[in-house]
């Protein structure tokens, strides 16, 4: 029903190939990891500004995702399981309709930047570092 990805270290431009252009395959705001057919796929739709679920496995360490936030503006459900994403800051202030978020098991260390995620209604942070915060209690006020 949903498609799952994986961002395999071979999609992940390599630091030595670099060529001194710039990595992306367009003027769309996507490096290769994140371009408009890619997402289309993994959603489903070619609509992607009307996609309201994306499952993906991302390193955020090599991959923004401010773009993903603005080509999705419409998502509300995101899974991102599994993936490597050290903080909530990752997630910048584009994801503006983010309801519920999937992130167990990805490395996360730090919930500050969480405030970004205005309609965050559900987090499944399991198995990660991050501990009770004042970033988080805050959200229950």
């Amino acid at each position: 029903m949903y498609a799952d990805t994986y961002l395999d270290s071979d999609l992940v431009v390599d630091d030595d190939s670099d060529d001194g252009g710039d990595n992306d395959d367009g003027d769309d705001g996507f490096s290769s990891c994140f371009s408009r057919e890619y997402l289309a796929d993994l959603a489903g739709t070619e609509d992607l500004a009307a996609c309201t679920f994306l499952e993906i496995r991302a390193d955020t360490t090599v991959e923004s995702l401010s773009a993903l936030g603005q080509e999705m503006p419409a998502l509300q459900q995101l899974s991102m399981k599994n993936s490597l994403t050290r903080s909530m800051r990752t997630f910048g202030s584009t994801f503006q309709r983010l309801t519920v978020l999937w992130i167990a098991r990805s490395g996360l260390e730090e919930l500050a930047g969480i405030g970004s995620l205005v309609d965050l209604r559900e987090l499944y942070a399991a198995f990660n570092e991050a501990g009770p915060d004042a970033h988080a209690i805050s959200l229950f006020k």
